[in-house]
């Protein structure tokens, strides 16, 4: 009979609880395995019994998808002491290492999404699907960074997000990055103390830019909202609330209803306005009902289907040609894309060349 070991492995298992389940039913199959220990924020499995480490090492590989490997046994307290002590006395190191150690500590804290969010590796992927951002619980489409183990997807503005930023109609202000807003009410289901995007007017439910001396919220995305866009020599301005004209998507003279920022347009007499809250519920809407449609494209379907509407209700105001419309099409096809944190998605700008043609 094989006598019974104890030995540690590293393994990644802080990313998530699925991860731990993984390696918990790994471990539970493997003849041998006696009793094991996870700590899971040192990523240690500490494993009793006669099963060999390297057999372990390849089932968890295998079964899980989890890369393992042996850790040394620890030294005895009194030669671990005797280290920190001989630590202690050390030269200080030079003053500019220093000062580049810190700033890349700033570095590290900007991006801390990975490092303390998630623990996999996250790759760039492009995909033509709809997704929801696990970062800030908004929807998504068309490039994302995602772990090919938990199907963990985030934008791009919240995969390496600042660690503050600034905007024309905040003036004076800093928002800093908080990967979750600091709770004022102990009861999760509290309506009173909910916090809304000032650009879009969405619920705050995941990672946001927040001002907490004036009390500005920021989506990620929405945060790379221009103030000002020039389209064929057509001028879209970005103003803080929205005005009396009409909305071209709902076609609402009352702006009392419609929340958070919008842009205006100007051209040959006509007045052309998109609040960004309803920019963004024409995505949701159609992906609402791509639900019902029920074929296998359903994304593209139903964003063709409302952009569709909106364009159309367009043609009934631009009356004086097609170049117009073809520029309006070009500015949501633009503001779409920063909304869902791909500005170059391929299938948008496909949707929105069809809307053209048609």
């Amino acid at each position: 009979m094989d006598a019974r070991k104890t030995f540690a492995l590293k393994v990644n298992i802080a990313c998530c609880k699925r991860c731990v389940e993984k390696v918990d039913e790994v471990l539970g199959k493997i003849d041998g395995v006696l009793k094991y220990d996870k700590d899971v924020e040192e990523r240690k499995v500490t494993i009793s019994g006669t099963v060999d480490p390297d057999t372990i090492i390849s089932k968890l590989k295998q079964e899980a998808g989890k890369i393992a490997e042996l850790l040394p046994k620890e030294r005895p307290q009194a030669v671990r002491n005797n280290q920190k002590m001989q630590i202690a006395r050390r030269s200080k190191p030079i003053q500019g290492f220093q000062k580049q150690q810190h700033k890349d500590n700033v570095l590290t804290s900007s991006t801390s999404v990975k490092k303390n969010e998630h623990k996999h590796e996250l790759e760039l992927q492009n995909y033509a699907k709809r997704f929801d951002c696990n970062g800030c619980k908004e929807e998504g489409f068309g490039s994302r960074f995602r772990c090919k183990h938990c199907n963990y997807e985030l934008h791009k503005e919240c995969k390496s997000p600042k660690s503050t930023v600034s905007h024309d109609f905040f003036k004076g202000c800093t928002l800093k990055f908080f990967e979750k807003l600091p709770r004022k009410c102990t009861n999760s289901n509290c309506k009173e103390h909910e916090s809304y995007c000032n650009a879009c007017g969405k619920k705050i439910r995941g990672f946001v830019y927040h001002c907490q001396e004036k009390g500005w919220y920021l989506h990620p995305c929405c945060s790379s909202l221009k103030t000002e866009v020039c389209i064929d020599g057509v001028r879209f301005e970005l103003r803080n609330k929205v005005s009396s004209s009409n909305c071209m998507r709902c076609d609402q003279s009352s702006s009392k209803r419609i929340p958070g920022w919008s842009y205006v347009c100007t051209s040959e007499g006509y007045q052309y306005e998109f609040p960004v809250y309803c920019v963004s519920e024409i995505v949701h809407e159609a992906w609402k009902d791509g639900v019902n449609i029920g074929n296998g494209n359903t994304d593209s379907n139903a964003l063709e289907k409302i952009s569709l509407r909106l364009v159309v209700h367009s043609k009934k105001k631009a009356r004086k040609g097609n170049q117009l419309l073809k520029t309006l099409t070009k500015f949501l096809k633009a503001t779409v894309g920063i909304l869902l944190g791909d500005p170059t998605a391929i299938l948008i700008t496909f949707l929105f060349q069809l809307l053209i043609e048609n």
